[in-house]
């Protein structure tokens, strides 16, 4: 029997009117922006048998748009062109649970979503639409064997719409159009992991995952990023990713706590010309830790360092060209809470990549764009 039954409905709606005036380019345009949405949603808990459930079941509904007018001068005379862009998004979602045992329990869950991307812009004759359909499922199983150790396995499939301005360019500067041949991302995910938690000793958490994706959403330049030829999303071949992702937090002294992680990738194409190849911008290893100091419970002192593995360049899906080097990043931290009356007050005091490593934050086609140097921060904050 049903014995506790919960509606929620969120939702909200929101309008905004800005101004971009873009000398460079000469372009001044005005847009109007639209979005709402909608999550009506019901929780229901009930017995089978001597079991106990619970079904959580909803339904998303999402709209945006917007409206452009652009024009060769400031004062807004001359009109160079009028686009509208917009998102109509519904979708339904069943999600049971059932507790097997008070140690064990069961979920599944399916999804279905329908949506519509329309681009209009008069003066490159773009009048289109498309519509994505897609159903997803889900199930776990999760096991407590004792009150410090969770146990779970899980599998799922996957997906991800275009998003608007993937599918629809319409301030391309020669590159408008609408892509009506791009798909929705799909994919199938499988996980099984564990969490231990022994009193304030350590907490260790293990997951493994597998993970393959079709048709995913990609920039692609035929010609390269500085060919005369402009560049598109596209769908990419299959790939397949397998990992395993650790971490461990532990109390190496009253005053000493020692966290660390370890991330192992390995992502690649799986059909098509690149085939065995690596999936560029995934490094195969990751690491990180921090190591902490608090003498007392206002102040704390801590040192972190994280370490990023070779990779391949974005775009080159063959792996000829010269990787991104890997590299190893330390950061220093102070923090200090005062004590106040009322409230709480937080100094930090933050320096990041204090060996001035340089490094790439992102590259493609051999073109190098570096992240950020040596840095310092100081905030404060304030909260009651």
């Amino acid at each position: 029997p049903f014995y506790n039954t919960e509606v929620n409905v969120d939702g909200g709606y929101r309008y905004q009117a800005q101004s971009y005036d873009t000398d460079s380019f000469g372009s001044y345009s005005n847009r109007v922006y639209n979005t709402f949405e909608a999550s009506p949603k019901a929780i229901i808990e009930g017995e089978f048998g001597s079991l106990p459930w619970q079904l959580v079941t909803g339904i998303d509904v999402f709209y945006s748009a917007q409206e452009i007018a652009d024009y060769f001068d400031k004062e807004r005379e001359n009109k160079n062109y009028s686009a509208d862009l917009s998102l109509n998004s519904i979708g339904a979602y069943f999600h049971p649970t059932l507790s097997l045992t008070d140690k064990i329990s069961a979920e599944t869950g399916v999804r279905y979503e329908r949506t519509s991307i329309i681009a209009v812009k008069d003066s490159s004759a773009i009048d289109d639409k498309d519509i994505h359909q897609v159903f997803v499922y889900n199930a776990a199983i999760n096991i407590n064997p004792a009150e410090n150790i969770k146990l779970f396995a899980k599998g799922e499939t996957l997906y991800r719409y275009p998003f608007t301005d993937e599918q629809a360019v319409i301030t391309g500067y020669g590159s408008d159009g609408f892509n009506t041949d791009l798909r929705p991302e799909k994919g199938v995910n499988a996980e099984i992991g564990t969490r231990i938690v022994q009193n304030d000793l350590f907490k260790l958490s293990l997951n493994g995952y597998f993970l393959q994706m079709e048709d995913e959403i990609v920039w692609y330049d035929e010609d390269g990023m500085f060919g005369p030829l402009p560049g598109k999303n596209i769908n990419q071949d299959k790939t397949r990713r397998w990992g395993v992702d650790t971490e461990l937090t532990t109390r190496l002294y009253k005053v000493l706590t020692l966290s660390t992680g370890y991330s192992f990738l390995d992502a690649r194409f799986i059909e098509g010309d690149n085939e065995g190849n690596a999936v560029p911008l995934v490094p195969a290893h990751s690491a990180n830790g921090k190591l902490t100091v608090q003498p007392v419970n206002e102040f704390s002192f801590s040192s972190g360092v994280s370490f990023t593995g070779e990779q391949y360049q974005s775009g080159d899906n063959s792996n000829s060209m010269d990787p991104i080097d890997e590299y190893w990043i330390f950061d220093i931290e102070v923090s200090y809470t005062p004590h106040t009356s009322t409230g709480q007050m937080l100094i930090k005091v933050k320096a990041e990549n204090i060996l001035n490593e340089i490094f790439p934050a992102y590259a493609t086609y051999d073109t190098y764009y570096p992240a950020p140097g040596r840095s310092l921060s100081i905030s404060a904050s304030y909260s009651y």
